[in-house]
């Protein structure tokens, strides 16, 4: 297929390159002027790139350019990356629980002078502890290195599915066993 060439002359290769960077700037473009924050505008295109990768064919082939196909799917997917976002900090329905990265300590007082009460130290240890290996790594790459769930599936040689369903099974095992706090 690399050899091929369409209408007007590229290769395989450079009409998908072309395809995806308008694809980017076309939903970059439409998410910053509805105003979403830059952390989510990355997720929000890493899950259509990831949507896109194993049907880029016949995508390319009935949309125009990449623009129009982000024309056509960015309200679908801002809304499929708000409600992941969601679950992954434990908002659920009331949306009252937050679950802070790293990266965002900064942005919120959370540093007190109190001492930390040494139950909930162990608690949250023993909530460590239940979890497999996997779930546990996933889970702390997550949310206390900051990683996004398509750098931890590039690190784990794995799908972007797989780490976001372990990412999610393991927050749910997590807050079962954190309940009483």
């Amino acid at each position: 297929m690399e050899s091929s060439t369409d209408s007007d002359g590229r290769s395989w290769s450079e009409t998908v390159d072309v395809f995806v960077r308008d694809l980017i700037r076309g939903l970059e473009s439409r998410l910053r002027r509805a105003g979403v924050e830059p952390g989510l505008i990355s997720e929000a295109i890493s899950l259509a790139l990831f949507r896109l990768a194993p049907r880029i064919a016949p995508t390319i082939g009935r949309y125009f350019s990449g623009d129009v196909y982000a024309r056509a799917i960015w309200k679908s997917i801002l809304i499929d990356t708000l409600r992941t976002e969601g679950a992954q900090r434990g908002s659920g329905l009331s949306g009252k629980r937050q679950i802070l990265r790293l990266s965002e300590i900064d942005r919120h007082n959370i540093v007190s002078s109190e001492p930390v009460d040494v139950e909930v130290q162990l608690l949250v240890q023993d909530a460590l502890d239940r979890l497999p290996s996997d779930e546990k790594a996933d889970l702390c790459r997550y949310f206390i290195a900051g990683f996004n769930l398509c750098e931890i599936s590039k690190m784990n040689g794995e799908s972007h599915t797989t780490v976001g369903r372990r990412v999610q099974r393991a927050t749910a095992r997590a807050r079962r066993i954190l309940e009483p706090l």
